[in-house]
């Protein structure tokens, strides 16, 4: 029998040391901390993010600690997914007028699609919870209900109240929601110079989709100054958070040089990671290869799972910094 490869002998040895850290971790109980759990999160480390939050909510009934171990539960990261487990840890939490747990509510109960069903008159119950705290994602919800109608009469005029109560609190959705009312000349400022600001200001928040609009208003010229270079930053910033349109926007702008130097591996890059959900970016990916062999034979599968990764990895970095992959 051949001896194992030194490199699969180190990674045994590494991962039975990372395992025997996390026992030795957990056995100093009161080292243990929520920003310990969250950071195990954030390297993907979810059964140590679990272990770490239910000892937490064991020892010390932290809130904090319940919240994430309830939010474990439901997406099934770390130990298998039980809905009614973490339904139980955040309504518990909502009547100790926790706010997170009560958005928390809010969120799942208007949607529905996570635990099975809508319920619009808890949805309701617990958003009005939580924007007693100032919760801005429950104020935008609440909007969202009243926009559409869902469970409450509909009223744009109530909508927009909450969107821009939200708004005053950097939610991106929130502004992101009033550039598009104003871009329907539906609110008071309404009008592309107005739409695009919130769109600008969505973007700047992190929205994905406000970054792509800002990058049209300045390439368009249309409620914004025509301005081709912030138009391929805006598009860029889109582009990376996968937005796909952004994507083949971006890969048009180096295809055609506009206001940039011609760059056509560039723009092959970003219509083939558009192309699956851009019919015209496939188009121009089929052309390219056609037309020019050499880029198509360099993209192989490993250069392609490169730039998919970099996507990921751009967007896991701009969440962290945000503080949004933590349900906190």
């Amino acid at each position: 029998m051949k001896p194992e490869p030194v490199t699969k002998i180190k990674a045994k040895f590494n991962k039975l040391a990372m395992a025997a850290c996390g026992v030795l971790y957990l056995s100093v109980g009161n080292a243990a901390t929520i920003e310990d759990a969250r950071a195990a999160y954030t390297r993907d480390d979810y059964a140590t993010a679990f272990s770490l939050a239910s000892t937490l909510a064991k020892q010390n009934n932290d809130p904090a600690a319940r919240n994430m171990l309830a939010g474990l539960l439901l997406t099934g990261k770390g130990r298998a997914r039980d809905v009614a487990a973490a339904l139980k840890i955040w309504t518990d939490l909502a009547r100790q007028d926790y706010a997170p747990a009560q958005a928390t509510l809010g969120a799942l109960y208007l949607d529905g699609s996570a635990i099975g069903a809508a319920d619009y008159k808890k949805a309701k119950h617990y958003l009005e919870l939580s924007v007693a705290h100032d919760n801005p994602t429950s104020i935008y919800n609440l909007g969202f209900m009243y926009e559409l109608g869902l469970g409450v009469p509909k009223s744009i005029s109530q909508a927009i109240g909450y969107y821009e109560q939200s708004a005053k609190l950097n939610y991106a959705k929130a502004l992101f929601r009033l550039g598009s009312l104003s871009a329907n000349h539906l609110t008071p400022e309404g009008g592309p110079e107005s739409a695009c600001q919130y769109y600008e200001r969505a973007a700047k928040a992190g929205y994905g989709e406000g970054a792509f609009l800002t990058g049209k208003c300045f390439a368009t010229g249309v409620g914004m100054p025509k301005n081709l270079p912030l138009a391929s930053q805006w598009y860029r910033e889109a582009a990376m958070l996968d937005v796909p349109q952004a994507q083949a926007n971006l890969g048009y702008i180096f295809e055609k040089g506009l206001g940039q130097e011609v760059n056509i591996p560039e723009a092959y890059k970003w219509y083939w990671l558009a192309s699956a959900r851009v019919p015209e970016a496939a188009k121009r990916v089929g052309i390219i290869e056609t037309e020019m062999p050499s880029i198509r034979d360099s993209a192989n599968e490993q250069t392609k799972a490169a730039w998919r990764q970099e996507i990921q990895t751009f967007i896991k970095d701009d969440n962290n910094r945000r503080g949004l992959l933590i349900n906190k």
